[in-house]
């Protein structure tokens, strides 16, 4: 029989894997002239879209208290706010980069447990973070596609930073709130659903939708919907209740490590020794969490 360990591990390594190919569909998107807000609207009502016609072919209830209801809008906005953070950051720095960036977000899932919540890491964590954050430390210094020592622009940096900081707030907040016993695909459904709304009022207030010209950003479009989104969104829910919030974080390691490898692959970044060495580390902080009997 499988242990909820093993399943919250595999569902948080699944998440942060998928969420790293966010710039591999929707850097091309953002070139072609697509704003930020329009961007993520097709990406959430999409996604939101495929969710709902699922929950409705297996007859899944939608209805929600007024409590849950009041939840669901708060962690919509958290999302799309780490969301709008995370792309607007594509379009100051290289997407790379920015995917390194936003690993920060474990640091910040820990501190806020630690401070707000009294929790005790174990050395296996704490050894785990100092990893993840050594590793993600030398990917930026690669300055994404191998110039040592390239200058990174503060405010594209602090904006991803913004990004982190909600994901981590987003993470805690789905674990403590009545919404931990919500059905993860109703609760993604939801989530999505509001931040279609929130993301289509920013774009009409901006001027109006972008709406994709071609059939290769249509394609981009639902690549986009489906993997970083569906499949992540549905999958860290998962992990969050086998794990918890601490050991999901960090289990993130996975999405800088796709990120880069989809830069290197498919968007012209350079492989270099700073970038393995980056990712070696990452993938020991994970391995570290994998093997540890604790959380």
């Amino acid at each position: 029989m499988i242990s909820d360990k093993f399943r919250g591990i595999f569902f948080g390594a699944l998440s942060a894997a998928c969420y790293g190919l966010n710039p591999l569909f929707a850097v091309p998107l953002l070139r072609q002239g697509i704003g930020v807000a329009s961007v993520l609207f097709f990406r959430f009502a999409v996604a939101a879209a495929l969710i709902g016609i699922f929950l409705a072919a297996r007859r899944t209830s939608l209805r929600v208290s007024r409590k849950e209801l009041a939840e669901l809008f708060l962690m919509a906005a958290l999302m799309t706010t780490s969301s709008v953070s995370l792309f607007y950051g594509y379009t100051l720095i290289p997407a790379s980069v920015a995917s390194t960036l936003l690993f920060l977000y474990p640091i910040f899932t820990a501190l806020i447990m630690i401070v707000f919540f009294r929790e005790k890491l174990s050395a296996g964590t704490v050894l785990a973070v100092a990893l993840a954050f050594c590793g993600v430390g030398i990917l930026c210094a690669a300055d994404g596609g191998g110039n040592a020592g390239g200058r990174i622009d503060l405010g594209g940096a602090a904006v991803v930073a913004v990004s982190a900081l909600t994901y981590a707030v987003y993470l805690v907040a789905v674990n403590k709130t009545r919404l931990r016993g919500m059905n993860g695909t109703k609760l993604s459904f939801y989530i999505l659903l509001f931040g279609s709304v929130f993301l289509w009022a920013n774009a009409e207030a901006g001027g109006g939708i972008d709406v994709p010209a071609t059939a290769e950003a249509w394609a981009n479009v639902l690549l986009l919907a489906t993997i970083p989104t569906l499949v992540s969104t549905v999958a860290i829910v998962l992990s969050l209740r086998c794990v918890g919030p601490t050991t999901t974080a960090i289990l993130g390691a996975f999405e800088p490590v796709a990120a880069v490898a989809a830069g290197v692959l498919f968007l012209g970044d350079r492989f270099t020794g700073a970038l393995a060495s980056g990712i070696v580390l990452i993938v020991a902080a994970v391995s570290v969490v994998v093997l540890s009997g604790k959380k």
